[in-house]
């Protein structure tokens, strides 16, 4: 030992050759006369071991409302005594959300607290737990979970409100999960009052799915998109289209009169069946748009041809693209 002033003196030991537990230090002071005494120091820990950690619970990766955080915490001397078990969270980016908060006892080596995760923007998170006994040996353990108390937000980007469909349609829609991102997620959609078909991703946060509207009664009917996540949060979206999977039929053609002369003006009408006007996109002859009149009677002029007899040919086509074609009248 060394002199640290008068009558004091100083020594320092290493303690890690030593297993952890309790020691006796044994002070032994002698005189130059060879007179000796001794002086015992009883309870001396030794601990050069950190607590060890275990996150029990939450066992599950995705976590929704609020959920207790279990852990066990085992100290070799301590127990727990005078020692620090504390936990935080960080989110994504590594920015702290929630400082360094201490963990209650519950029962022997058991240490929980509450999460409440609604208080979080869903995404994911890391939750870190220290332990640091009367040593300071420190250890950390840590955990990650994702966060989601939302439902996916649901938007159609195609078909458009109000459009005309026939046949098979590709419904597109962007949906933004920001916790499950579709994964073990479902997204469907469907027309009307028909079954739902699964949706599949083409990249990013689009999802698409075809549909055939052939099996929906023509007229107004509603494409609807539904996304649930794998806590059931369900967002949906939906707009209205029109369906229309009848041809139209130009029918009644008539001119005024059957002998035309070449390059002679001539008033041609035509009568659509089962498409209104407004049904409908255009009717032409021969390239020559006509222009609805009223009561599905379609009027316009073309020329006529060289000698001989000729056909007009009329075509008709609805809102929808669905074409009807006739060959109408010979002059």
């Amino acid at each position: 030992m060394s002199s640290s002033g008068e009558n004091s003196f100083t020594s320092s030991v290493d303690t890690t050759g030593l297993s952890d537990g309790v020691y006796d230090l044994w002070v032994k002071g002698a005189d130059t006369l060879g007179n000796r005494e001794y002086d015992i120091i009883s309870g001396v820990e030794v601990d050069n071991t950190p607590p060890t950690i275990s996150i029990d619970s939450p066992s599950q990766s995705d976590l929704t409302g609020t959920v207790y955080l279990n852990t066990t915490i085992t100290d070799n001397l301590n127990n727990g005594d005078s020692s620090t078990y504390e936990y935080r969270i960080e989110n994504s980016e590594d920015t702290v959300v929630k400082s360094y908060t201490s963990l209650t006892n519950s029962e022997g080596e058991e240490y929980v607290d509450q999460i409440d995760t609604s208080g979080y923007t869903d995404g994911s998170y890391t939750v870190t737990v220290r332990a640091s006994d009367t040593g300071s040996n420190t250890r950390t353990q840590t955990q990650s979970y994702t966060f989601d108390n939302n439902p996916p937000s649901v938007s159609i980007q195609q078909p458009s409100a109000g459009e005309w469909v026939r046949q098979n349609i590709t419904v597109v829609a962007d949906i933004q999960d920001s916790a499950n991102n579709g994964e073990t997620a479902t997204y469907e959609c469907r027309i009307g009052s028909n079954a739902w078909k699964s949706m599949n991703g083409i990249g990013g946060s689009q999802y698409d799915c075809d549909i055939n509207t052939t099996t929906t009664t023509n007229g107004d009917s509603t494409v609807e998109v539904r996304a649930s996540d794998t806590f059931g949060q369900q967002g949906t979206d939906s707009l209205n289209v029109k369906v229309d999977n009848t041809v139209p039929e130009p029918g009644n053609v008539w001119i005024n009169d059957s002998i035309v002369q070449t390059g002679a003006i001539i008033q041609v009408n035509v009568t659509t069946i089962g498409d209104t006007g407004t049904d409908l996109d255009y009717v032409d002859v021969d390239g020559f748009s006509l222009n609805y009149d009223a009561s599905n009677i379609w009027k316009g002029t073309t020329e006529g041809n060289a000698d001989g007899d000729s056909t007009i040919n009329v075509t008709a086509v609805d809102l929808a693209g669905n074409v009807g074609e006739n060959d109408a009248v010979t002059y």
